[in-house]
């Protein structure tokens, strides 16, 4: 017997868990604002809130994720390497 998925009661799940300050709910959540998962939507500007919640309470893909983005320009962020360095080594902590 497998489990079955269910976006929905996930997304709650950890939506919850987010709110409450947990950092890798957090990451959760901006991967799936991201790339449309969990039954939502693509919304970058909700990604990188939650990216950014994430990193800055520890989360080290959520830290990643800031570094590329400022790298590359993404996530509607402009390219800014002094800032893709400061979360570099954020992660490297």
């Amino acid at each position: 017997m497998g489990l079955v998925t269910d976006e929905e009661e996930a997304l709650k799940w950890f939506q919850k868990a987010a709110e409450g300050g947990d950092a890798s709910a957090q990451d959760r959540l901006g991967d799936a604002y991201e790339d449309g998962h969990l039954g939502l939507k693509i919304d970058l500007e909700i990604a990188l809130m939650w990216f950014k919640k994430a990193a800055e309470g520890g989360d080290g893909h959520a830290q990643w994720r800031l570094a590329e983005a400022y790298e590359e320009g993404e996530l509607g962020l402009p390219t800014d390497m002094k800032k893709a360095l400061q979360w570099r080594t954020a992660e490297e902590r």
